[in-house]
């Protein structure tokens, strides 16, 4: 099961990629949320996600400051955003995926089949490296 935690400051689209994960993606598992990157933090450190689905734009702040006060990202990152001018910035920082609200479940879907890959390739890697040593 891979655990994620939605970021945003609008119930609706919390609500709307919550009820898409829900009914449709029966892997991922939602176990937290969280509207201000004060909030993010906590709901990150206590529940330690393996992907966040992270706003750009929150009132007065941005979802790249939140990576900012994350000393150690052991998460994916799939951007949902109504922004497309922020995907180059999105890129740089190695996020998983970026997805323009009204969110696609095609595009979801794939989002989280690129999430599984990276997974099972890094799980593949730490079997390797075990087996070396």
């Amino acid at each position: 099961m891979i655990n994620a935690i939605i970021i945003d400051d609008e119930a609706k689209a919390v609500s709307t990629l919550n009820n898409l994960l829900t009914r449709y993606i029966k892997n991922v598992e939602v176990v937290g949320t969280a509207n201000t990157i004060d909030e993010a933090v906590v709901v990150i450190m206590q529940k330690n996600p393996d992907v966040i689905f992270l706003d750009i734009q929150l009132v007065n702040e941005s979802g790249f400051e939140l990576l900012k006060k994350i000393k150690n990202i052991t998460f994916e990152i799939i951007f949902t955003t109504a922004h497309k001018q922020y995907a180059i910035d999105a890129i740089k920082i190695g996020a998983l995926d970026y997805l323009l609200k009204p969110i696609d479940l095609k595009e979801l879907k794939d989002a989280i089949i690129k999430l599984i890959n990276r997974r099972n390739i890094l799980i593949n890697q730490q079997k390797f490296e075990l087996l070396i040593q």
